[in-house]
């Protein structure tokens, strides 16, 4: 299969990775996760020998990420779902509004925030309205210039090394990133960044797919193999999370865990035929209680 980036051979734009945890392990081929993101040779989903950490192995370089970051990416979808991002983010609203209504409920005071991925702006601009002080930053220059443009955000272009390295040391309240931290290099080391970036009992919340640990997903399997054969190749994940590895990755890095949940209800599930939507809903909410909803997300509290 042939997959091109910026009009250039992926080829161009690969390199090796490997476990952040055991970063010299052995790692086996898992041929079934591969076919379930429909990768283009050579790319391959493994595992770790040592702690069973899924990643993509070889994995696109920041040079190539960068240039996946345009304006394509939100407008005309990504990867097997092949949803564009700019078509269902305003659909979020009652989602996000959840978010920050929970953040509400643990934390003293309407403080100051920075999201990390901060996309569109949209959960920012729910925050914002809801008197918080928000503070944004992600990769993509064109989704930075929506945020300003709709929202009248400002949104700082780069990672959050280039963030930190900028002079921005502000201490935040809170600190949140919403299906960024599968797409980086190396997610432990960003979230020790975060830590040091909070004021003393600050909060993170994080969220990413709990792609291959999704009930709806294993109760259907057969059907998620043909789909995805038809879908677009998801090669923006570099790492795939499971509830142990994401709870490690929070406590090494100086957290404790205030709140863990698989499915938040509100979350918005897509698909044109209304009963697979309502199983999916009832799956998930029943798989929350084994940790087998479609979503991963920590609360944690800085303790040091």
């Amino acid at each position: 299969m042939k997959y091109k980036i910026n009009d250039k051979n992926i080829i161009e734009f690969l390199e090796e990775s490997n476990c952040f945890f055991h970063p010299k392990a052995k790692s086996i081929v898992c041929e079934t996760e591969t076919k379930l993101v429909n990768l283009p040779e050579p790319l391959k989903i493994v595992e770790c020998s040592e702690c069973q950490l899924k990643f993509l192995n070889p994995r696109i370089n920041q040079t190539g990420y960068n240039l996946l970051y345009k304006e394509d990416y939100y407008t005309k979808g990504t990867g097997a779902a092949g949803d564009p991002y700019k078509d269902y983010a305003s659909e979020k609203m009652i989602y996000f509004t959840s978010k920050w209504k929970f953040l509400e409920s643990i934390y003293s005071s309407k403080g100051s925030v920075l999201d990390i991925g901060a996309s569109m702006g949209h959960f920012l601009k729910v925050g914002e309205d809801f008197g918080w002080k928000v503070s944004g930053l992600d990769l993509s220059q064109w989704a930075a210039d929506y945020a300003k443009e709709t929202f009248n955000l400002d949104v700082f272009v780069g990672t959050l090394e280039n963030y930190i390295s900028n002079n921005n040391t502000k201490k935040f309240d809170v600190i949140t990133s919403f299906h960024t931290l599968e797409h980086l290099s190396n997610p432990l080391e960003t979230v020790k960044l975060m830590n040091s970036l909070l004021k003393p009992g600050g909060l993170i919340m994080l969220e990413v797919p709990n792609q291959f640990n999704d009930l709806f997903v294993k109760l259907t399997l057969p059907y998620q193999k043909f789909k995805a054969k038809q879908a677009n190749p998801t090669i923006v994940h570099t790492y795939f999370f499971k509830v142990k590895i994401l709870k490690k990755v929070v406590e090494q890095c100086g957290f404790e865990i205030v709140n863990l949940i698989t499915w938040r209800k509100g979350y918005p599930i897509y698909g044109k035929n209304k009963f697979t939507r309502y199983l999916k809903e009832g799956l998930y909410t029943f798989g929350n209680l084994f940790y087998m909803g479609d979503i991963i997300e920590i609360t944690a509290r800085k303790i040091k």
